[in-house]
């Protein structure tokens, strides 16, 4: 089975907080549930020149959120619902559509530290990692994860999430191929 990092798509629309006083109050998405902690924090959806396209998984200017139009909710619940929290969010100038903000919890470790290519800070903290390499059989009973070294910013998904979306024909996502 394959997996993929997915990123958004630079040219759609992107959702923010109102302010930057509220984008304080936005709970950090680390694979804890926040079901208790969630506050309705208004958000905006937001069009530039070269972010304008409608998709249904617009970027979200807090790393490691995955939001999703209530279009792409509806095709893709049945396959991560019990391993996600979502939340809809309270866009005040979507009128006519929905989104919901995904906290994924599953967290696997199953990053290939001899196969893939880390460097470090002098901290000893990640930098970043190239040619990103998995352990084989680590993702197989889950559809949508996220890794301990990459927590507040990577979400990752098998190929039967990335045939969903495809087939449905859900816009806004780069579905990149991870090593195994």
């Amino acid at each position: 089975m394959s997996v993929y990092r997915i990123r958004h798509a630079g040219s759609y629309q992107y959702l923010g907080t109102l302010n930057e006083d509220e984008s304080q109050k936005f709970p950090l998405f680390n694979g804890k549930s926040l079901r208790d902690k969630w506050k309705d924090i208004p958000t905006q959806l937001f069009t530039e020149e070269h972010m304008n396209l409608d998709g249904d998984f617009p970027y979200f200017l807090y790393g490691g959120v995955l939001v999703c139009s209530a279009r792409a909710w509806d095709h893709l619940k049945s396959l991560i619902s019990n391993e996600v929290e979502h939340f809809q969010l309270n866009c005040v100038n979507c009128t006519d559509r929905s989104f919901y903000a995904l906290n994924v919890l599953n967290v696997i470790d199953c990053l290939d530290y001899s196969r893939s290519k880390i460097d470090h800070f002098k901290t000893g903290r990640i930098k970043s990692i190239q040619n990103m390499t998995f352990l084989p059989n680590c993702y197989r009973s889950t559809n949508i994860f996220k890794i301990p070294e990459w927590i507040l910013s990577d979400v990752f998904v098998t190929q039967e999430f990335k045939a969903t979306v495809e087939h449905n024909n859900l816009k806004g996502l780069i579905f990149t191929k991870i090593e195994e």
